[in-house]
Formats: structure tokens, sequence, C-alpha cells
């Protein structure tokens, strides 16, 4: 920001009323609380539990303070603001540290009869569960869920009726919420395995949506209010369920397949606790009794749009392997939703057509070695048997190991793993992770999958947009459609019936250019919003992907709502003004999202977000 927008902000922000003029400079209201607290005696630590900021925040406003005062000390701010009175500020400028926002949540609920947990006083002879264990019971659930909370950074809810509820993504989202949300599932049925006629009338309810909570300016839920319709939808799931089953929510089902390795197009069945030690991605996975061993079952190739070069590259490495001339470790690269799942299951299925033998790797975040599952089984394995893995020589074909999502993994285990690779003989290793580190042992190869083309993605949203338009009109005329009268008269109406498929009208035409704008080279941004063009809002399984980078990047969430509500690009002045907040402090948060990538400074120093998607999340979150 130059020295004139400065020096204007100074002039119409702050010092817009004669009274004024005798007070400068003005400060804000954090401001004017921190130098109260500092003239108390406070160390930043206890400014910011005071205040219910961050110690960076405190950090930036006392610069911000120090500044404004031309002092360099404490002590001497403390004598500067002896003389200084507060100035009030419009109730309609005020921005609170806890901001109301619309996120995207799991919530898991519990659900045992009252007859079931009855028995526990009934006759032990009658119940595999000894007498007056009723209590003893609920106390262990209650323990089991509170050390679930901690371990997945979820919030514990208490019921009369239920045994309780976890939600996930509150505190903090991220794109495993709906998995840990499956395993922390297995783990209350684990809890109950000395009272087994209790983990036989186990009930649960898997929903996801929208909670509307109270967060703190830089992430993180302040601890104030959590409201959400899906509590009550979970909780109705529960109720309803089969002894032993766990239903799912339509938009629980929708994540499970968008976030797996299968891909949007596979099915996610009902589940059953019972074999909640399996992530849903196979037809085996109700079945405990399968074997887990390297995948059996030979498929077509998934259509890849988009990525010949890859393809190409990946089909002459694997040509290299099977002819016996090299072995190699392959590093495949990319961010969220470049279609990393997408190449190791061509490679798997590519492979086996090859007659090879594989062994699909699937990692998860959590635990001191991390989470892996075989694909497509969904079989549980031990980071030490993936080593082992790579490490073996079986003499029975060639092997190819595939370990995707690897930067979920531990960094020690990752770093060990591809040290095995390296060395691994008459293999093909291929692991895929959003990022490699410096140390990870060097690859024979590392294909980085970037922002698809233009043409790409139209492609991708013609060919998406064709299938929602068959599977819409599947609907309607299929014989086990319960469609009403109403919804096919609109669907008509729209010129989509079995006679006359959608034409290429101009609206069309419009449609598929918004998608291509906003999908910005994504791949799966293309393809959800595709599946969802019909909607108003941004589909929910993107709120929950883009929001988990969003968390973990801890932006001034005030700023970027700001920027979010603006028809036009911002100037830090501008801001600043707007939010009557000092232009250093916002210059530092505007900064940190530029250098986040979230945001980016114009040649004409107006700030704008780097991708459309990210102003509409952060827009559609906002609540006023």
């Amino acid at each position: 920001m130059n020295q004139e927008a400065s020096n204007k902000y100074s002039t119409t922000a702050f010092l817009n009323r004669e009274a004024e003029l005798e007070l400068l400079p003005e400060l804000t209201q954090r401001q004017q609380q921190i130098l109260a607290l500092i003239k108390a005696g406070k160390v930043n630590k206890e400014i910011a539990n005071e205040l219910g900021i961050g110690l960076g925040t405190v950090k930036q406003h006392v610069v911000a303070l120090f500044k404004k005062l031309n002092v360099s000390n404490r002590t001497m701010a403390a004598s500067q603001g002896l003389k200084r009175e507060p100035l009030a500020r419009p109730e309609s400028a005020e921005i609170s540290e806890g901001m109301l926002e619309r996120r995207p949540c799991i919530v898991l609920s519990i659900f045992l009869p009252d007859t079931s947990l009855r028995a526990c006083s009934g006759p032990a002879e009658a119940a595999s569960i000894k007498p007056g264990s009723r209590g003893i019971v609920r106390e262990e659930l209650h323990l089991t869920f509170s050390a679930l909370a901690g371990t997945h950074d979820a919030l514990f809810l208490t019921s009369k009726n239920y045994i309780g509820e976890l939600i996930f993504g509150i505190q903090r989202g991220t794109e495993q919420d709906i998995f840990k949300a499956l395993r922390a599932a297995r783990a209350v049925f684990d809890a109950l395995a000395d009272y087994p006629d209790l983990t036989q009338d186990l009930r649960g309810g898997l929903a996801a949506g929208f909670a509307i909570s109270t967060m703190n300016r830089h992430g993180g839920w302040s601890g104030e209010v959590v409201a959400s319709a899906v509590i009550a939808q979970a909780r109705e799931l529960a109720s309803n369920a089969a002894p032993g089953e766990l239903a799912l929510g339509a938009l629980a089902k929708t994540l499970l397949e968008v976030t797996g390795p299968s891909g949007p197009d596979v099915a996610i069945p009902c589940l059953l606790f019972k074999t909640l030690n399996r992530m849903p991605w196979g037809k085996n996975h109700q079945h405990p009794e399968s074997q887990a061993g390297a995948c059996e079952e030979l498929s077509s190739e998934p259509s890849i749009v988009g990525r010949d070069a890859e393809l190409e590259r990946l089909e002459i490495l694997f040509s290299e392997v099977f002819k016996g001339k090299k072995n190699h470790l392959v590093y495949i690269e990319g961010e969220t939703g470049m279609g990393k799942s997408l190449l190791c299951r061509y490679a798997a299925e590519h492979g086996l057509n090859m007659k090879g033998r594989i062994h699909h790797f699937v990692c998860h975040s959590g635990g001191e070695e991390g989470n892996l599952y075989m694909f497509p089984s969904g079989a549980p394995v031990t980071a030490q048997a993936m080593l082992h893995c790579l490490r073996s020589v079986t003499g029975r074909g060639h092997d190819v190991i595939i370990l995707d999502d690897a930067h979920l993994l531990p960094p020690n285990i990752l770093m060990k793993a591809t040290e095995v690779a390296s060395a691994a003989k008459g293999k093909l290793v291929i692991i895929a992770a959003r990022k490699f580190s410096k140390y990870a042992m060097p690859p024979s190869e590392t294909i980085r999958l970037g922002h698809l083309s233009k043409t790409a993605i139209e492609n991708l949203i013609t060919q998406s947009l064709a299938q929602w338009e068959k599977d819409t009109l599947k609907t309607i005329d299929g014989a086990d459609a319960v469609v009403r009268p109403l919804d096919k008269a609109l669907l008509s109406v729209g010129g989509l019936t079995q006679d006359r498929p959608l034409r290429q009208t101009q609206d069309r035409r419009d449609t598929i250019d918004t998608l291509v704008q906003n999908a910005s080279g994504v791949p799966l941004f293309a393809i959800e919003l595709a599946r969802h063009h019909q909607g108003d809002t941004l589909p929910f399984s993107l709120h929950v992907v883009i929001n988990a980078r969003m968390d973990g990047l801890k932006l001034d969430h005030a700023l970027l709502r700001q920027i979010s509500k603006s028809p036009t690009r911002l100037t830090v002045a501008e801001i600043a003004e707007a939010m009557w907040e000092s232009p250093e402090v916002i210059q530092i948060a505007a900064e940190q999202a530029c250098a986040s990538g979230v945001l980016r400074l114009d040649e004409d120093s107006r700030l704008s977000f780097v991708h459309p998607l990210l102003r509409i999340l952060v827009k559609q979150s906002g609540v006023e």
C-alpha cells in the first residue's frame, strides 16, 4: 500500500469528526482494549487469554499500536495512553472475534434401545452381561466417546435417550473426517466386546451437512455456539437403523464416494458395525472372512481425461519393468482433486491386465504408524506389512506396489517406505502424495499433476453432464423409480425426457462456460460442479475439500469475508476502513493470505481470490 493511500485512510476513517482531531492518532477498538491491558501490566499471553484471541494476533496489534503511538516499548505506550479516551465505533462496523460460520460437519450418533440397556439389570443367566451393570456400560461408552473426541478433534454430545454423538469438522475440518467417523463407530463397537448382546443391538447413524457455529477470527471453534439439523438427522438414522447397522445419510454416502479411492461411480451399501474394521470400498467389505491380499478382481481401466502424457509415461515404465530392463520408483505428486487416486487405480488395473501382482495400499491419517488399507477390499494392514511387501521377492511374476495418499502417513514411515522402495528389485513402486519431502529418496521419475487445460476441463464437464442426464432419465423412467409427477413434469419442461435429451442450447453453453471458469483446471471441481450444476450453492463435497485446506492455513476469516462480499476488488486501505481496523494489521493478514495462495495482489494493488471457488465458499460460509 502506498503512502498516499495510507494518508487518505487516516484522514477519512479515523479523523472525520472535528472532536477527534485532538486525539490523534486514533486507535481501533481492539487497539484500545490492548492498550488498556498493557496499562494494567498484562503480558501478551495474558492479553490473548483475556480477549480470547491468538497470541500472534496480539503481537500484530501491539506492533501496530506502537507504530501509531510512535513508541518503542510498553512503558512508553502506557504513559502515552493515559490521556486518551476511547472512541465509539458504529455498531454495524463491529467485527467480533467470535464469527458465525456455516461449516460442513459430520455427525456420528450411537443408539442402544432402552430395552437392551435394561437387560443389564436383569438376571445374569438371561444375558451375557453382569446384572446391575447398566450404569457401568453407559460410563464406559461415555469414556470411549470422550477419548475419541480428543483423538479426532471432534465434539462430544450426550443425550438422555442416546449414548452420544460425535461431531467432526467444527474444530477443524479434514477430508478424512468421514473415515474418522467410521473408525470411531468401530471403536464404540469394540468397547462393547465384553457385552456381545449389546453389540448385536448397537445401532448408529452417520449424517453430513452444515452447522452454524461461532469460530475464532483466525480459525478454530470459539466454544460458544453449534447449531445443526444434522444432529437430529443422525439421531433419526440411528433410531431407525436395524440392529447392528450403521445407517448412512445421503450426503454421508456422497462424501464416502467422492473422497474415497473408488471414485463417485461406486455406490456405498449399508454398513454393519462388525465389518467397520474394513473401509467400504470393494464389494467384499461386508465379509470379514474374505482374504485381504493383493488385488484379484480384473476390471476395465478407468477413463481419464486430459492426462494423455502421464498415461503414456506410465505405460513406458510398466513396459520397462515387466520386460526386466529396470526397476522403477515413481512419485505421483499433485494437490487434492488433481486425480492422484484415479491414476493409481489406472496403474493397478493396467498392471492386472499385464498379468502382474498388484498390492494397492491406501493411507489414512492417525496413530503412530498411520492407518493403511488394501484396495479394493478395504482390509486394514500394518505399516510393517506394507514395508515387508516392498522388501519381499516372490519370484512369481512382476509386483506392482501402489501407495496412495502417502502424505497422510507419519513422516518417518513415509521416509522408510521410500528408502525400502528405492532398493526394491523386480518391482514397479508407485507412491502418490500431495508433495514429497526433500528427505524422500530420489525416484526414477516424478509425475506431477497440474491443472488441466480449458479444453480438457470442458470435455470432462460435458461427459459429467451427459452422465447426469442419463442417470436422471433412468431415475424418471426406471422400473424402480419413485418420482413425483411434478418432478417429472419439471424435467420435461426443461427439455429432458427419454425421447428428447437436453439439447445444446445457449443456456447449456452458458452453463458449461460457467462451470469451466469455476473449475479453474481442477478435475474434481469440474466433476462435482457438473453433477450438482442445478444447485444454487457449492456442492457439499467441495465445501469439505476446500474447507479442509483453508482450516490448515489459519488465515484472517474476517478479512476474507470482507473481500468475498465486495462486488469489486479492494485495496488494503479500503478493507481496513470497512472493518475499522488499522491498515498495518490488515496488511499483515493480506500478506499471509497471499503467501498461502488464497489471495493475490493485482498490479493495481487490489486484492482478489486466486480461485473463484474460494470466493464462493467464503461468501456462502458467512452468516450475518
